[in-house]
Formats: C-alpha cells, structure tokens, sequence
C-alpha cells in the first residue's frame, strides 16, 4: 500500500479540515438547534458520505465478519461458526448494513442531487460547479448500490430514499438495477466538466475531477464485466464506451479512502484490534496455501509468520471452519496474522476501487472479443504487477514473481488465471472478492468448513452466494420482500444465485 502513501498525506489535511467544518455547520446562529442546521453545504454533506460509506464497507462487521470471511481471505480465531456461515447471533449485521447505507450515505447523494436540481441550487456552487457536485454523488451512488444488489439481489431502488412518501418501497429485480446504474453511470461521467471547478470536500480525489472521470469510467466496466456472463450485449456496449471514455491507467488514480493517524477518524479494523483489542481473525489456510505455492511476495503485507509450533518462521494460514473447541486451542502465534499493514495502521486506506482490477477485467474484456487494445495476457500481467507496486514489492521481486509457473497465464483456461489474481489482488476488500469467486467459480482454491454439521447453517458445505435479507425488512415492509425474494432461484436463502452468476460453483478443497 505504500504507492498509495503520497495520495493519502495529500488528502488528510483536507479531511482533517473538512471534519473539522462539517462537526461546527449552524453553531453561529444561537437560536439553532446545532445538530440540525437549517442549509449544510454539499461539500460537508460530500465528506459525511464518503466516510461513512468507507467505514460501513471496511468495519469488523461487513467486511471482517461477513466479507473476508465468504471470500475466505480470513477464518476466524475465536467465532468459527461464522466460518460455517452461520451468522444466528450475528442478525444484527444483515439489519445494520441494510439501515446505515440506505440511511446515510445514499440520504446524503440524494439531498446533494436534490439540493442541486432545486431553485435554491445557486447557493451551493461554492462546494464546486453543479454538474460536477452530481457527478460525484451520482457515481458514488452507483458505487453503494452495486454493493448492496451484489449482497442481496433485488433490493428497493426506485422507490427507495422517499422517506415519509413512501415507507414501504417495492423491490427492483437485479438485472433491473444493474442496467439503471449503468444508465446513471454514463449520465454522470458525461455531466462531468474538468474546466469547472471540482466537487469540494472530496476526501477520495481532492476535487479532481479528471480522476472522477476515470474512476466513473471503471466502475463502469466493473459493472460491465459482471455482468457479461447473462447479458453480453449490455456489458460490451458498456464496457466498450467505459474503455474509450477513459479508465484508470495507473496507481495514482486508484480510488482510495485516506484515514487518518488520529481518532476519530481512523481505519475501523484498526480501532478493533488495537483500540479495542481484538484478534479475532486470522489469514485463512485458502489465502495462504495460494501465496506459498506461488511464492507470492505480497505475503509479509498480507500476513505474518507463526512464530511458535510446527509452522514457527514460515506462513501458514488458519484452517477453515474448525469447531470452536479446535480453534480456541490453537495458539495466536501458531499461525499467520493479519499483518500490520492491514490491521494495525490507523491510517491504513480504504478502497473503492483500484487500478490493478482494471487490467484484470480488460483482460477478461479482451478474452471476451471485444474493443480492447493488446493482448489479454499483458493485461493480466499488467494487472499483477500494479498489486505488487501497490502494496510496495520491490521490482525484483515483480520481475521473479511473474516468471512463476504457476503465475504464467493460461489462455486456455483463463477464467482460472484471471480469477484467482483479481481475488489475490483484491486482499482486505472482502465483498469484492467474494463476487470475484462467485463470478469466475476458480477451483481448488477455497475450502469447504473442515467441521462439516458442526454448526447449523445450511449445505454449509459451499460458499455462499448472498445474504438473507435483514430481520427488519421481514417486520416492516414484508410483502414487498416477499416479492424480492420471489424473483431469487431459491427464495431468500444463502444459496440462492445472482441474476448475474450464471455458472455452477466450482469444486472446493
């Protein structure tokens, strides 16, 4: 992550001020409840949502417990009936996730987008020019609703954010979504004016918005390519107009939350193991078996050595899905831990998307026949070789690592290649890679839980493929859920399959 230090130290003066502004918005007038002030610049309203988006995404809950554990980049020390996907204590999460991006940050990109559209929109020009402030928070909301479709499937999306107008939204079908967000998409990098001035209070680009530009562009072609398994022709006019409109071309343009080395505003893994004392995950025996069969230089970042037992000096990752007796009798320092870089750094960032999976998923545009200059495999190469300039390995160690034979692209049996790099390379953005298995189905790399019915989920056997839709949903818009879940393969169950997956789960270990 060291390439992405300079961005960071960039952009922390600003947070720190933004906050700083954002935390005092409505003080001056003294017959004004503080905490509701009457007009909050969208620039306040900007660096609110940005935050709070990050923080949801990367916490001990959605990411740690849920994410890095379904993508198998963690297994658990001390709860392993989370590895067994059995979340019966946990409900909470599903509920928690749910309310917080629905009633936060998405509140916050539709009142800019209102704010903006209105007859009182001169009064914010100062938070940057209109047509970008609504590119920002429209890209932004496509980022937030890519998530929550790609944990649920449907979800209420047109009739969702009406407040009191209506408490009680319709779901929209995925495929449904998916096509709208990549309407929106298009709409917002074309509204999109370098010469005007840039979105204010942008924590990600500083207000840079030929970097919005690229970022819109590649989420975009995120977009595009996940959905080419059912819809080739949307994902290639899509990912054709992404390509020519301009993607990422570097690591500089990656798209990156930077926390900062001060409370409150510091990376929520790293106020969960240090402030507040947790080691409840580990590096999972998936991950890590994958890197010592490779050779993989990117080890010391992701993890570090046992330092006592059998493995003592060497990586070796936990094992999936143990009871809890067997896990809890397994010292700390007998296997790998989530390394410093990544769970004990106050400022370690947050990413929404970075460089590398855009030559990852050119690689797979490419294999696909479509309008993508080079071959796939420079692509592919190209994709590894950013990941490992991102978490700083040095350029011999690249050079040694693209020559493992394992590494050697495959284009024979590409979906194989592609996958298990992008999921290598998308380490600590646990959603992300949890869709990337679910997409590329890549074999013998993820396990099924050692302790088969050991715990209660079902066919606990496989990975899973969704969430169940939050306890809060079945208590107060039920009918409506009902009919999402109706629209699933298998109703509102774990295994029932994206719109988007179309292939067969690949074996497990």
């Amino acid at each position: 992550m060291k390439s992405f230090s300079k961005n960071i130290k960039a952009l922390a003066a600003g947070f720190a001020l933004s906050m700083m502004a954002a935390c005092t918005a409505g003080f001056e007038d003294a017959n004004t409840n503080p905490y509701e002030p009457e007009e909050v610049p969208t620039s306040y309203l900007m660096t609110n949502a940005q935050k709070t988006m990050m923080d949801l995404t990367w916490d001990e809950w959605q990411n740690a417990r849920m994410g890095m554990l379904v993508s198998q980049f963690w297994a658990q020390n001390d709860y392993p009936e989370e590895s067994h996907y059995d979340w019966g204590g946990r409900a909470s999460m599903f509920n928690n996730t749910w309310n917080r991006y629905y009633a936060r940050p998405l509140r916050d990109f539709k009142e800019i987008i209102d704010l903006l559209s209105g007859e009182e929109a001169a009064s914010y020009v100062a938070s940057g020019a209109p047509e970008n402030q609504i590119a920002v928070a429209t890209i932004l909301r496509v980022w937030v609703f890519q998530n929550l479709t790609d944990i649920w499937g449907p979800v209420p999306y047109t009739e969702a954010l009406k407040g009191d107008e209506n408490k009680s939204p319709e779901y929209d079908s995925q495929e449904f979504i998916y096509k709208s967000l990549l309407e929106e998409l298009a709409d917002a990098v074309a509204m999109i004016d370098e010469d005007q001035l840039g979105m204010q209070g942008d924590l990600v680009f500083g207000g840079d918005m030929a970097k919005w530009r690229k970022f819109g562009n590649s989420l975009r072609l995120r977009m595009a390519m996940r959905i080419s398994d059912v819809d080739a022709a949307t994902a290639k006019t899509n990912a054709e107009a992404a390509i020519k409109g301009g993607l990422m071309t570097s690591n500089d343009d990656s798209a990156i939350f930077p926390y900062l080395n001060a409370a409150p505003n510091q990376n929520p893994l790293y106020d969960n193991r240090i402030n507040g004392g947790r080691n409840d995950f580990a590096p999972s025996e998936a991950l890590i078996e994958v890197m010592n069969t490779l050779n993989d230089p990117r080890r010391p970042m992701y993890a570090t050595k046992a330092t006592t037992g059998e493995f003592a000096g060497q990586y070796k990752g936990m094992t999936y899905g143990l009871t809890r007796a067997a896990v809890t009798a397994i010292p700390l320092s007998a296997t790998s831990q989530p390394s410093d870089e990544v769970e004990a750094r106050a400022d370690a960032p947050g990413f929404f998307l970075k460089y590398d999976e855009v030559e990852f998923n050119l690689a797979h545009a490419k294999e696909l026949g479509w309008a993508v200059d080079g071959s796939a495999a420079e692509h592919y190469y190209a994709g590894i070789e950013a990941s490992l300039e991102a978490w700083g390995v040095n350029s011999l160690f690249i050079s040694a690592y693209l020559a493992e034979d394992g590494v050697a692209y495959d284009a024979a049996d590409w979906r194989q290649s592609i996958g298990v790099q992008k999921w290598l390379a998308q380490y600590m953005q646990g959603q992300e890679g949890w869709s990337t298995y679910r997409q590329y189905d890549f074999r013998g790399v993820l396990y099924a839980p050692v302790e088969q019915g050991a715990f209660t989920s079902l066919a606990n056997s496989a990975v899973p493929t969704r969430w169940t839709y939050p306890a809060d949903e079945g208590n107060l818009n039920k009918a409506n859920m009902d009919a999402g879940a109706a629209m699933l393969d298998e109703g509102d169950k774990l295994f029932s399959k994206m719109w988007w997956d179309l292939y067969p789960a690949a074996p497990l270990k």
